[in-house]
């Protein structure tokens, strides 16, 4: 029978370097983790453009359009309206919803903006395909048509009277 204590100790070496080896692998791909949790991609995204003039700032958004860089344009509304959208959506509150069509409804809400209360009539239309509720922005032309088109002259004078309550216009 062979003595095992007597055999040279071999696989010592491999070992040792085995473990430095996955240690650094490790490392290597936390390193790789923190870095992709923790970079700023809406920054980066944005690197081919120049935003710093007005004029610069055009054609960077025609140009991100024309590319279809949603990346970018998304980037870009991320950069400049989430922190006013996060103070809206804090303060946010609904006082009254009127159906006004069996697909438009109307919602009077208040909510801070730039430490004043505002006072909003906001329309939702239920999108016919998915079903989905969806604001309509006021200044588009639906918005615009939707507006004008409130026949009711009693909810017309409250939609004026509400949206007056603030003290200076947006």
């Amino acid at each position: 029978m062979t003595d095992l204590t007597a055999l040279p100790k071999a696989g010592a070496t491999p070992a040792r370097v085995s473990l430095v080896l996955s240690t650094l692998a490790l490392s290597a791909a936390l390193t790789a983790l923190g870095l992709q949790l923790f970079r700023n991609p809406v920054a980066g995204s944005l690197k081919p453009y120049d935003l710093r003039t007005p004029r610069a700032a055009l054609r960077s958004s025609l140009e991100m359009d024309l590319k279809g860089d949603v990346q970018a344009s998304a980037a870009c509304y991320a950069l400049l309206k989430r922190p006013r959208l996060a103070t809206i959506l804090d303060s946010l509150e609904i006082h009254r919803e009127v159906e006004w069509k069996p697909d438009v409804t109307i919602l009077f809400v208040t909510h801070e903006l730039e430490n004043r209360k505002r006072h909003e009539v906001v329309f939702m239309k239920k999108d016919a395909g998915t079903g989905y509720w969806v604001r309509v922005e006021k200044y588009s032309p639906e918005g615009q048509e939707l507006t004008h088109s409130v026949d009711d002259a009693r909810l017309n004078r409250e939609m004026t009277e509400w949206q007056s309550r603030d003290s200076e216009p947006w």
